[in-house]
């Protein structure tokens, strides 16, 4: 039976019912004059959301032990205009060019300290984020994949990716699975959770979005999962279990900006129902 440690200061709590109102599996309840408190039985049908300590206007309530003092406090004018948030999802670009400088620890502990705040599936918060946030450690990762595909196709396995991967490596240099990126981030979860696949594409987008208010650049990295797929051990290397859905970004200070938006309204199908 999950602990779930609600306690309510008697002298704030107004006894408004907000916390109960806003329960989504009706484990908290206030009775008639009464103050909130746990719906017997139901505590292991707490999903953890934190909603009755969230919404309490008086800071009454204490859930897991969590002071509600120690919450960020709602501040309407922190929040971005329509107009900024529409400006930056239209003028975000893939970038495939990375200056070859790490972004500071500080910025990038900020950014995965944001993201344990996306949404997942039931709240289950079983996301990991594995972070590459160092050059030298992606050069290492690189070489490591590449020595791991090279081996593969020389065994008669791999993919034409993975061969052409290591040809543009060893012949040229090139990175062609990275694009030279300083970083890398990977979401992982297990497929167990019935919305992995889902929760792991939420956390990259969110990450997309803080990343480019940043300044950064960042790229879906579609060919990590293809290689992955066609390749013994890059998996292991990338310390994902068995089970694990993942996928990946990389993202760094881009080389390349861009001097306007492109034009996409109307390349998409609208439809209505009604």
């Amino acid at each position: 039976m999950k602990d779930l440690k609600l306690k309510v200061d008697e002298g704030t709590c107004t006894k408004c019912g907000l916390c109960a109102d806003d329960c989504p599996t009706r484990v908290v309840i206030v009775k008639p004059g009464g103050y909130p408190e746990v719906t017997a039985g139901r505590e292991d049908q707490c999903i953890a959301c934190q909603h009755c300590l969230a919404v309490c206007p008086s800071g009454a309530l204490s859930v897991f032990g969590l002071d509600p003092g120690d919450s960020e406090p709602w501040d309407a004018s922190k929040a971005p205009s329509p107009e900024s948030m529409g400006w930056l999802v239209r003028n975000r670009r893939s970038a495939r060019k990375y200056r070859q400088e790490n972004v500071p620890a500080a910025v990038i502990n900020e950014l995965l300290d944001d993201l344990q705040y996306v949404p997942t599936g039931g709240n289950r918060r079983h996301l990991r984020f594995t972070v590459v946030d160092d050059l030298g450690a992606m050069a290492r990762l690189l070489g490591r994949i590449v020595t791991l595909c090279e081996k593969a196709v020389a065994q008669g396995g791999g993919s034409r990716l993975a061969a052409g991967v290591v040809k543009y490596y060893r012949r040229d240099g090139h990175d062609a699975l990275f694009r030279g990126a300083p970083h890398l981030l990977v979401v992982s979860a297990s497929r167990e959770q019935g919305t992995a696949a889902q929760d792991v594409s939420l956390a990259l987008a969110y990450f997309e979005l803080l990343a480019a208010s940043r300044g950064l650049g960042t790229c879906w990295c579609g060919f990590l999962s293809l290689i992955e797929a066609a390749v013994p051990g890059v998996r292991e290397e990338l310390g994902l279990a068995p089970d694990d859905t993942f996928y990946s970004l990389y993202f760094g200070f881009p080389a390349v900006r861009y001097g306007r938006a492109p034009q996409r309204r109307g390349t998409s199908q609208v439809c209505r129902w009604s």
